[in-house]
C-alpha cells in the first residue's frame, strides 16, 4: 500500500504506469503476468518551480528559470502540483507565455497539498521580503488548506506580510468552457463558493476564468482564442447625453484627475430590466463614458466613490464573466477600485465579482435623533396636554381643532389623535445623517 501511495503522489505518467505494472506483477490473475521487474518511483520534490522551457520542466533552484530581458514586472504564479507531475499544463503554459509576451518575469511555484505557503516562502520571499510584484494564483482554491480545510487566519498573515497584491484565476472544474460560455449564470453554485468565495476571504481579487476544458459541443465563445459572432442585442433607449449629433461625456479635469457623473443606468422608470432581461445593450451614453475614460482620456486607474453605480450591473454572467458580459467590456482591463460603503458587503461583492473592483470601505455617516423642531414641538405640547386632560374637560374639543390644524400644517395626514401620537414619537426617535466623514481620517 505505502508504495502504491509513492506512485500516486509523484503522479507522472512514468509513476503511474509503474504503479499498474507493480499491482500487476504482484496481484495479476494470469500468473505469467506476475513476477515482472518494476522501476522503483521516482521522486519529485514537494516544492518546487515549474517552466515548460527546463529540460525537466522542474527545478528547486530559481536562477535556472528563463530570464526576461529588462522586464517591467516580476510575478509569482501558484500552480497545482498534481497538475504539473500529470503533465497537464497547457493552461499554466498559455499564462506563463502570456505575462513574457508582456515582458514580466514569472516565478511559476508549486507546493504539495493545498497550502500555497511553502511555495510562497521558498521563492517569493528573499530575507524576509517580497522579492515578486504581485501574486496571481492559478490553483483555483483558497490559499491555504483548498476548499475542505481553508484556513482564512493563516492565509491573511501570510499576505500580510507579502503585502503586494493578490489576484486568484481559476480554471473551470465542473464544467466545459462552452457550458460556461453559454450560460446566464456562469458560475454555478458549488464553484462560486470554491473559486470565488472562499479565496475573497484570504484577500483575493479579480476572480477571472482562465481556463478549461472542451466538451462534446467543440469550442466556446467565451475567449479571444475561439470567438464566434455574439447574439445581436438591442441597445437600451437613451435620451441622456445626447444633443442629436452627439454624446456627451459629463465632467471636469483637474490636471491628470478626470471627475465624471456616471450615467443612469439604462430604461427610464425600470432601469433593472437591463440587468434581468439579459438581450440588451447599456445605452450610448453608457458604453461611451468608458470607452473616453480608456481611449481618450488614457486613464491608467478608475475610481468608483460611492454606493452603488451601475458598471457592475451591466447585462452579462452572474459570476465568472468573459469579454462578451458587459462588465468586463466596458472596463477592460483597466485597474478598478471602488470606495464602497461598509454597511452592503453583499452588492460590494457584485461589484468585485463582476467589475473587477478592488473595494474599500468607507463607514456610513454618522447619525443622530431626528427630534422634533418649529411646528413640530407646537404640536408635541398639544397632545400631551390632550392626553392628560379629563375626557369631560370643556376644552377637550376646541384643543383637538387645534391639534388637526397643526397637524395639517405639518403635513401629518392622521385623524385619529392617537395615531397622530405615534407618528410624532417615531419622528422624533427616527435617526438621520449627521455631517459626513472624510476619508482617510
Amino acid at each position: 500500500w505505502f508504495l502504491c501511495m509513492q506512485y500516486w503522489l509523484g503522479g507522472t505518467d512514468e509513476n503511474i504506469e509503474a504503479m499498474l505494472r507493480f499491482l500487476i506483477s504482484r496481484y495479476a490473475g494470469v500468473s505469467e503476468w506476475r513476477g515482472g521487474t518494476v522501476p522503483s518511483p521516482i521522486e519529485y520534490p514537494d516544492v518546487g518551480l515549474y517552466h515548460p522551457d527546463l529540460a525537466d520542466r522542474i527545478t528547486v533552484d530559481a536562477d535556472e528559470l528563463p530570464v526576461v530581458e529588462n522586464p517591467i514586472g516580476r510575478v509569482g504564479l501558484l500552480l497545482m502540483r498534481s497538475y504539473v507531475l500529470s503533465g497537464d499544463t497547457a493552461h499554466y503554459d498559455a499564462v506563463i507565455r502570456e505575462f513574457e509576451k508582456k515582458n514580466i518575469q514569472v516565478v511559476p511555484a508549486f507546493a504539495g497539498g493545498l497550502d500555497g505557503r511553502p511555495a510562497i516562502d521558498g521563492f517569493f520571499v528573499q530575507n524576509g521580503i517580497s522579492n515578486i510584484d504581485a501574486m496571481v494564483s492559478l490553483s483555483g482554491f483558497s490559499l491555504v488548506g483548498g476548499p475542505a480545510y481553508n484556513n482564512t487566519d493563516a492565509a491573511v498573515e501570510t499576505l500580510k506580510n507579502l503585502d503586494i497584491p493578490y489576484i486568484a484565476a481559476h480554471p473551470l472544474e465542473f464544467q466545459t468552457l462552452s457550458q460556461w460560455s453559454n450560460s446566464r449564470g456562469g458560475l454555478g453554485p458549488i464553484e462560486t463558493t470554491m473559486l470565488i468565495a472562499l479565496p475573497e476571504l484570504d484577500g483575493a481579487t479579480n476572480p477571472t476564468v482562465f481556463a478549461g476544458r472542451h466538451g462534446d459541443g467543440g469550442g466556446c465563445n467565451g475567449c479571444h482564442f475561439n470567438c464566434v459572432a455574439q447574439e445581436k442585442r438591442a441597445m437600451a433607449p437613451c435620451y441622456e447625453r445626447i444633443d442629436g449629433s452627439s454624446v456627451l461625456v459629463l465632467g471636469k479635469q483637474f490636471g491628470n484627475v478626470f471627475v465624471g457623473v456616471q450615467p443612469t443606468f439604462g430604461y427610464e422608470g425600470d432601469p433593472m430590466r437591463l440587468l434581468f432581461e439579459g438581450g440588451f445593450a447599456p445605452t450610448h451614453a453608457f458604453s461611451t463614458f468608458y470607452q473616453w475614460l480608456k481611449r481618450d482620456f488614457d486613464a491608467d486607474v478608475i475610481l468608483h466613490f460611492g454606493m452603488h453605480g451601475a458598471l457592475e450591473f451591466m447585462p452579462g454572467k452572474q459570476v465568472g464573466v468573459n469579454g462578451a458580459d458587459w462588465p468586463d467590456r466596458l472596463i477592460g482591463d483597466l485597474p478598478n477600485v471602488y470606495l464602497y460603503a461598509c454597511n452592503n458587503p453583499s452588492e460590494a461583492s457584485l461589484a468585485k465579482r463582476r467589475s473587477n473592483a478592488i473595494t474599500i470601505t468607507h463607514l456610513t455617516p454618522p447619525v443622530a435623533a431626528a427630534g422634533l423642531y418649529k411646528g413640530l414641538l407646537d404640536l408635541k405640547d398639544s397632545l400631551i396636554r390632550w392626553r392628560e386632560m379629563a375626557l369631560d374637560d370643556p376644552l377637550r374639543e376646541e384643543l383637538e381643532a387645534l391639534i388637526k390644524e397643526q397637524a395639517d400644517a405639518v403635513d401629518f395626514a392622521e385623524a385619529d389623535l392617537e395615531d397622530l401620537w405615534m407618528k410624532l414619537l417615531e419622528t422624533e426617535d427616527a435617526l438621520v445623517p449627521e455631517g459626513l466623514h472624510v476619508v482617510g481620517r
